[in-house]
């Protein structure tokens, strides 16, 4: 299984109690958001994604 499913189970899906189909998209689409925008990942040099595409954009043009 793919290490980010296990976090979102992990973070989210067993954190919280939903009583729609509809809560639990919002609140996943909101863990995804912050996973996958706003938190470091080591495997980028401990950067977030947008940082990561940054620094990799100022480096193509040098």
């Amino acid at each position: 299984m793919h290490p980010h499913i296990d976090r979102l189970r992990q973070e989210c899906l067993n954190q919280h109690w939903f009583l729609s189909l509809e809560a639990a998209q919002k609140k996943r689409d909101s863990w995804r958001k912050d996973y996958s925008g706003r938190r470091p990942h080591s495997v980028l040099g401990n950067r977030t994604p947008l940082g990561f595409a940054k620094f990799s954009d100022q480096a193509c043009l040098v």
